[in-house]
């Protein structure tokens, strides 16, 4: 049997891009193989913006606050975790049909376990609207993180293998891997933007990675002409008050 290629190695530090790229799909460069690579799983979904359980950091329901951009730099709690209690009561949609039948007791199944989230929405303490915020997600996205002004202060970068990275670890490491000029053709696909029903300062998006190795990675890995295809990756970022992003999840396989 012909010997097993020697699998290229990079540093966490060097590279946080390749952990949330590469290292974590289904598919990873090896001396002009692709081998199949573990897949991790993080729990940031069930985070608060500061780390701990969203069960822990539960916020009083109030009435919806005006919904405008603020522009003042200062920063609530109440409005930072901006979580509220879940909201039931729904009705199925009548165009959901399933071609199995309907179960015994489906209605209420569906009136006591699906969120309303319209309800929930509507008793959001969080000052900026969910459109904005999406909006804010993209702006982030289309600059590739080179708009420092848009990421907090006390910003962080959290992956299953790298991080949590400060805002200034994160903007040093993040260029430093140069995806652009190894895949030249590459596509992030990002889609299935929304807020998060219970955190509404927090935006869910999934990426799916697409692109061919014919230029040099990370400034010393030569093309293979390997096409690399991740699986689905579940991301997301939070906002303070005054739009800034504090924190950037990547990396969770779906």
């Amino acid at each position: 049997h012909a010997q097993s290629p020697k699998r290229l190695r990079l540093t966490q530090e060097q590279n946080p891009t390749m952990s949330t790229v590469i290292s974590s799909t289904s598919r990873v460069i090896s001396n002009g193989a692709v081998v199949r690579s573990r897949s991790f799983r993080v729990t940031s979904s069930s985070l608060s913006p500061h780390g701990r359980p969203t069960h822990y950091a539960r916020a009083r329901v109030c009435p919806p606050a005006p919904r405008t951009l603020q522009t003042s730099g200062r920063r609530s709690s109440r409005l930072m975790h901006a979580v509220t209690e879940p909201v039931y009561g729904t009705a199925p949609d009548p165009k959901e049909v399933d071609p199995m039948g309907s179960p015994p007791d489906y209605e209420k199944w569906y009136a006591d376990n699906v969120l309303n989230e319209a309800a929930m929405a509507a008793t959001s303490t969080f000052p900026i609207a969910p459109e904005a915020l999406i909006a804010l997600t993209k702006g982030i996205l289309a600059t590739g993180f080179t708009d420092h002004r848009r990421l907090a202060a006390d910003f962080k970068f959290v992956a299953p293998v790298v991080g949590p990275l400060t805002k200034d670890k994160f903007l040093e490491a993040f260029p430093s891997f140069k995806l652009g000029e190894g895949f030249p053709d590459a596509k992030t696909n990002c889609y299935a933007f929304r807020v998060d029903p219970f955190e509404s300062n927090r935006v869910w998006y999934v990426t799916k990675f697409m692109g061919t190795h014919t230029g040099t990675l990370a400034g010393s890995i030569k093309p293979t002409g390997i096409k690399v295809e991740s699986p689905p990756q579940s991301s997301s970022m939070v906002f303070n008050e005054a739009g800034e992003c504090t924190q950037l999840t990547v990396g969770d396989v779906m």
